[in-house]
């Protein structure tokens, strides 16, 4: 995806196991890596999460999929920040990516992103 300010924002994912995918996800800016984050969703006993690995971060945040369909999937985890719910929803050739929350505790945010399906 190309934000319109010279970003480039790209993800990729892939299926580790019947339980288990792993991805990639980064934001360029002139050729610079300026975010990066690793992205898991597994299976555990209390259920399917999207486990976000930020390249800053100690530690990963766990958001339990809530809602899941052939489409997509929806993630929360209220004790975050931002981003508290992020949703996914697959289009035939595009991914939409909704993430919303209170960052720094403050007034409610929501970004979209709409990322086009390309090949490596």
């Amino acid at each position: 995806m190309k934000d319109g300010k010279g970003s480039v924002i790209k993800e990729k994912w892939e299926s580790v196991s019947e339980s288990h995918w792993v991805g990639y996800g980064c934001t360029l800016f002139k050729d610079d890596t300026i975010f990066k984050e690793r992205m898991e969703i597994i299976s555990m006993d209390s259920g399917w999460y999207y486990v976000a690995h930020p390249g800053f971060a100690l530690h990963p945040t766990y958001f339990k999929i809530e809602g899941i369909e052939d489409t997509g999937f929806v993630a929360k985890n209220p004790k975050h920040d931002f981003p508290n719910c992020i949703e996914y929803t697959w289009k035939k050739d595009s991914l939409l990516i909704t993430i919303q929350g209170n960052p720094n505790f403050e007034q409610e945010e929501i970004q979209y992103f709409k990322l086009n399906r390309t090949s490596y």
